[in-house]
């Protein structure tokens, strides 16, 4: 297990090619270890082999092995590559296989909403939040779970990238309208962008004090508790 270690301390720093000599290595010391191919597969996969990471996992699967880490695994490439039903039936594989484990369930969730499916899709892409790599945020006051906030105040937070805030602004109109007093939390760097553009009650810059508010809502988590779906996507434009 040494190389595998090794493998995978080496991928994380970005050393594919001394990552895959590891990984080899150990697959010769252990050819019958469904952990060692489905974590060279990963490295070839990031090295930009996706034929060789295809056929390594593959031959995991066919072997029986009930090893969940190939599935999801191999679901992350048949999602690379634009095959979402197949994508799909690897998440849920591996969902199976090892139960709630948030990576699969967050992987599942993009794969449905990349089909369309988009009720599941949004529920399963709430998993997002308990991601080791996601920034975790904890308030007292509970989560909004879509109700009339009949004059509530809502912190609606910034999570992940600057396109992904820019993009999903767009809900922030549909709290106001559901009574909503919105305190808004934005990075700095789009503070100047968004100031004037929506009637909330503040804007605020992450990190600071967001100051006093009943209900809180991810930013990324609206489109979920307004249901949205092909049909009704907001496209007030612009904003």
């Amino acid at each position: 297990m040494v190389h595998s270690q090794l493998g995978a301390v080496l991928s994380a720093q970005d050393q594919l090619a001394a990552a895959l000599a590891e990984y080899r290595q150990a697959l010769v010391l252990d050819p019958a270890s469904a952990q060692v191919k489905s974590n060279l597969a990963v490295a070839l996969r990031d090295s930009g082999d996706l034929a060789g990471a295809m056929a390594l996992l593959q031959e995991v699967i066919a072997m029986g092995s009930d090893y969940a880490p190939a599935h999801n695994n191999l679901g992350t490439i048949h999602s690379e590559l634009g095959r979402f039903n197949a994508a799909e039936v690897c998440f849920r594989r591996a969902i199976e296989l090892s139960g709630d484990v948030p990576q699969h369930h967050a992987n599942l969730g993009m794969a449905l909403l990349r089909r369309g499916q988009w009720q599941e899709g949004w529920l399963e892409y709430e998993w997002r939040l308990t991601l080791k790599q996601s920034e975790s945020r904890s308030f007292n006051q509970p989560r909004w779970e879509g109700d009339d906030l009949c004059g509530r105040r809502i912190l609606i937070y910034w999570e992940q990238g600057f396109g992904d805030a820019i993009q999903f602004l767009r809900y922030v109109p549909m709290v106001i309208a559901r009574g909503g007093r919105v305190v808004l939390e934005m990075p700095p760097e789009l503070l100047r962008l968004v100031q004037g553009t929506f009637e909330v009650e503040r804007l605020v810059r992450r990190g600071d004090d967001p100051g006093e508010f009943d209900v809180c809502s991810p930013l990324m988590s609206l489109p979920g508790l307004f249901r949205t779906n092909l049909a009704d996507i907001p496209a007030d434009v612009p904003y």
